[in-house]
C-alpha cells in the first residue's frame, strides 16, 4: 500500500513538472512571434558571468563598506573585460580595498593591474624585474612596493627580490 502511494506521488510529481515545462516552452514561443526581429537587445540579455547584483550597489559596498564579496564580484567582472578596461578600474577599486579598508589583497591586486599595466611578468613572484621599465612607468611601481613594505603587507625579502 505504502509502495503505491510513493509511486502515485511520483507520477504527480513528473507530470506536474513536464506541464511546467511546456508552460515555459509556450511562453517563449508566443515571446518570439511577439518579437519577431531577430536583433536581440543586448540589455536584456544575462550571461553566465553577468553580475548578479546591480553594478552601482557593488560599488557603494566596496567604497563605503569594504565589503570583500562586492569587491570580488568586480574584480571577477573586471578581469574578463580588454586589458585596457581592466587595469584601471581595477587599480581603482583594489586601490580604495587597500588603503582606505587596509584590506591585503586589494594591495596586491592594486600591484598586479600595476605590472599589467607596465607590462611586467608577474606570474612568477619572486622573479619579478621591473629594472626594463622607463623611470615613469617604474615610480608608481616603485612607490607602491614601499608603501606594501612600511604597512607590511610584504616581507622586507619580498621587496628586495624584485629586480629594480
Amino acid at each position: 500500500m505504502k509502495s503505491r502511494i510513493i509511486f502515485i506521488l511520483l507520477v504527480l510529481f513528473f507530470v506536474s513538472c513536464k506541464k511546467k515545462e511546456t508552460k515555459d516552452i509556450k511562453e517563449v514561443k508566443i515571446a518570439k512571434q511577439e518579437n519577431d526581429s531577430s536583433d536581440v537587445d543586448q540589455d536584456e540579455v544575462v550571461t553566465m558571468n553577468a553580475i548578479r547584483t546591480n553594478y552601482d550597489t557593488l560599488v557603494n559596498r566596496v567604497k563605503k563598506k569594504g565589503d570583500e564579496d562586492a569587491y570580488l564580484e568586480l574584480f571577477y567582472n573586471f578581469k574578463e573585460c580588454s586589458i585596457e578596461v581592466r587595469t584601471d578600474t581595477l587599480m581603482t577599486y583594489a586601490k580604495i580595498m587597500a588603503l582606505k579598508h587596509n584590506n591585503e589583497r586589494g594591495y596586491y591586486d592594486y600591484l598586479q593591474a600595476l605590472y599589467e599595466k607596465y607590462g611586467v611578468d608577474y606570474s612568477n613572484s619572486s622573479k619579478n624585474d621591473i629594472s626594463k621599465l622607463d623611470k615613469v612607468s617604474k615610480k608608481p611601481i616603485e612607490n607602491w612596493l614601499k608603501l606594501m613594505l612600511d604597512k607590511k603587507m610584504m616581507t622586507k625579502k619580498d621587496f628586495d627580490a624584485i629586480k629594480r
